[in-house]
């Protein structure tokens, strides 16, 4: 009598190959999800950011000390300036807001702040100074801007801006 089937041996052993071979599957599977999600998140807020920037820097190049007002105001959180621009006359502020991580452009003319960048998760303002024209006060020679955008996942990535102002330009105390 000829005994047709498998053995109990020979199942256990096709069991743990396949399980095996369906565990590697599914790592590559949800690593293949994971890397289009960071891809996908990262295509919305690079060109968003990359605009962002670019604002920032048109804005910040031509910056002038605040007539009446003294000097260009730079702290973690904004920098209040004038700009150089005859068709942009007012005190500009731009402005980043931690609670929900947004950063604004205040054109100073009543109205209102304009959204230029949200999901911030950071963001740095600081600016370098030396004695550039041999007056008593030193002038700012770059203005630094530093954006921590979040990916998601816990995956950051920070965007950073260096502007060089086209004016001799004063930091406030």
């Amino acid at each position: 009598m000829r005994n047709s089937g498998f053995t109990l041996l020979e199942v256990l052993v096709s069991l743990v190959i396949l399980s095996f071979v369906g565990s590697v599957a599914g790592y590559y599977y949800v690593e293949g999800i994971r890397g289009f999600t960071i891809a996908k998140i990262s295509s919305d807020i690079v060109p968003k950011t990359s605009n962002a920037l670019e604002r920032i820097n048109i804005e910040l190049r031509d910056c002038k000390d605040r007539s009446g007002l003294g000097n260009i105001l730079v702290q973690n959180d904004r920098i209040v300036y004038a700009t150089s621009v005859n068709a942009l006359p007012n005190t500009r502020t731009l402005r980043y807001y931690s609670s929900n991580g947004t950063m604004y452009l205040d054109p100073g003319d009543g109205t209102g702040e304009y959204l230029l960048l949200n999901d911030l998760g950071n963001c740095t303002i600081s600016a370098d100074t030396a004695d550039l024209d041999g007056s008593s006060g030193d002038e700012i020679t770059a203005l630094h801007i530093s954006l921590g955008m979040d990916l998601g996942n816990g995956n950051d990535t920070t965007y950073s801006l260096r502007v060089m102002p086209r004016n001799f330009v004063h930091l406030a105390p």
